[in-house]
């Protein structure tokens, strides 16, 4: 995920996209919109987790917004009405990885797209398509959804009554009969657009279909043969301009001699020509269907694989009770955090305990006695001490430096329990207060670790996302930024203020190549109130 965006969330009237680095680090004060903003990850990934009756599941197991009415901002400009919906905006960047989503898309008979002929034409660098989502939600349906990319604009209206029928659609601001499309709920963020005419009915007796092939005919005349009218419109670009489109027509090979005065026909047509545009449009509705079900299954994958740490974790036991659950992940508590490390496999565990060592200068581990596991940490000389023992600390930070070592890990890992990333989507780790309890020195060797996985990024496809007051973690990345260990570019910074209608507004910043803070939050660390 590149970047994204809220209106009417709570505080959060109108946050435009903030944009999604390697390492995202949000400052403020309490109360200014900063945990609202980070607690937006879970509470959509328990929407798509879960079957729900409603779009976004309020209360669930990783936050507790109450419910819609709750949720939304309750200090609405006079001057503008009240919003009946919370809106969420989203960039992401489709690219050859995702051609997986596409597969079923290939059997259809609705629609005939060549994905991977198209997509395996292309180099990577072409493959990067960059799409915005725009999803406004009601409290009981979708109300709609804006697609951007390229040159293109699509707007889908959804009826506030809950009706299978779609109301509108707009491409490029032209409204186009939607009369063969319904639209069904589904547990992803993004409804299931199906044709009326059932699963398996034939693309031909699609009404867009045939429009379109008449835009083509129109140009080309009636000599070019049915087979080649099918040939030239499934091999239109996917996600593409209107140059593409027009250029795909210009310089599709026919399957024929006799067909090659159909391809020339276009050759005198520019990209804003009517006849382009017509068929730009059609197409882009046609197709439809399936660029909502890309964006959703990746939304769906992408917040799937967010991990989330609390403000407060759960303090360490001296017993646990050993439960024969398969644990794969760590909850925002870290409550089983002993299973966890129970269910290692020995060399598996072997990588972590020397992670943690050469990282944090410590290790943990399980001893287990009559069906129960207590977790255990060793010091320098190997003795090992119950984890209850110890300072409070360690309880906060071990889900957090876990869930650590399972991101450094995915480069080496494909397919696994320990890799839900093997669709090379964004791994989001999300932390609340990761100085909590910790001294500063650790509170350094936080971030050496955040830097570290920062690095590596292209490898491991993982980005941090953490809420602070730390002085300590803000100079320690402009520390390593100055020391060449880190690169400015893959940090953001984004300060969240109050403004005077108690909204939240947020300032964009970031570390120069020095490692100074380009705008430094005044007053954000003084023990002394300032007077001005």
């Amino acid at each position: 995920m590149l970047s994204i965006g809220v209106q009417n969330l709570r505080s959060l009237y109108n946050i435009d996209e903030i944009e999604i680095k390697p390492i995202t680090v949000l400052l403020g004060k309490n109360s200014a919109g900063k945990s609202t903003f980070l607690r937006m990850f879970p509470l959509l990934k328990q929407s798509i987790e879960e079957r729900t009756s409603e779009p976004i599941l309020w209360y669930g197991d990783y936050v507790d917004f109450g419910d819609f009415e709750e949720s939304k901002c309750k200090n609405i400009n006079k001057e503008k009405k009240d919003e009946d919906t919370i809106n969420f905006s989203f960039r992401i960047s489709i690219s050859e990885r995702n051609r997986e989503y596409n597969r079923r898309y290939r059997y259809m008979p609705n629609y005939i797209i060549n994905f991977d002929d198209y997509y395996m034409s292309k180099s990577d660098e072409e493959n990067e398509k960059n799409i915005s989502i725009k999803i406004y939600v009601a409290k009981k349906n979708i109300r709609a959804i804006d697609l951007f990319f390229e040159d293109q604009s699509i707007k889908i209206e959804f009826p506030k009554n809950g009706s299978s029928d779609l109301q509108k659609l707009y491409v490029n601001d032209t409204e186009i009969s939607i009369d063969d499309f319904m639209w069904r709920p589904t547990n992803n963020l993004i409804p299931l657009l199906v044709n009326k005419g059932g699963y398996y009915s034939s693309h031909k007796e699609n009404t867009l279909y045939t429009i379109i092939k008449d835009l083509i005919i129109k140009v080309c005349g009636e000599q070019v043969e049915n087979e080649e009218l099918d040939n030239m419109i499934c091999n239109l670009p996917y996600f593409g301009s209107r140059e593409s489109i027009l250029k795909s027509l210009q310089q599709k090979q026919p399957r024929s001699k006799r067909n090659y005065k159909a391809y020339k026909s276009f050759a005198n047509l520019s990209p804003n020509s009517q006849e382009i545009k017509d068929i730009n449009n059609y197409w882009l509705a046609f197709i439809l269907p399936s660029m909502l079900e890309v964006c959703s299954q990746y939304l769906s994958m992408e917040f799937s694989n967010i991990t989330y740490s609390k403000p407060l974790r759960a303090d360490i036991q001296r017993y646990y009770r050993v439960q024969g659950l398969g644990v794969d992940e760590i909850d925002p508590s870290g409550q089983n955090m002993p299973m966890f490390i129970n269910n290692l496999q020995k060399s598996e565990l072997l990588d972590f305990q020397e992670w943690t060592k050469t990282h944090f200068g410590i290790s943990f581990e399980v001893t287990s006695k009559e069906g129960h596991v207590s977790l255990m940490i060793k010091d320098d000389s190997n003795h090992m001490y119950n984890l209850a023992d110890e300072g409070v600390g360690y309880s906060q930070v071990l889900p957090i430096i876990t869930n650590l070592w399972i991101a450094s890990r995915n480069k080496n890992i494909s397919r696994t329990r320990y890799s839900r990333n093997a669709n090379n989507n964004d791994k989001l780790i999300l932390i609340e207060q990761p100085e909590l309890h910790i001294h500063p020195a650790f509170q350094g060797q936080l971030v050496d670790a955040f830097s570290e996985i920062a690095n590596q990024y292209q490898e491991l496809r993982t980005k941090i996302i953490f809420e602070t007051h730390s002085e300590t973690m803000l100079n320690r990345l402009g520390y390593l930024i100055s020391k060449q260990k880190l690169d400015p570019s893959l940090v953001n910074v984004v300060l969240f203020q109050k403004d005077e209608t108690g909204n939240s507004v947020v300032e964009k910043t970031g570390f120069d190549k020095d490692g100074f803070l380009e705008n430094w939050p005044i007053d954000f660390f003084s023990t002394e109130r300032i007077v001005r």
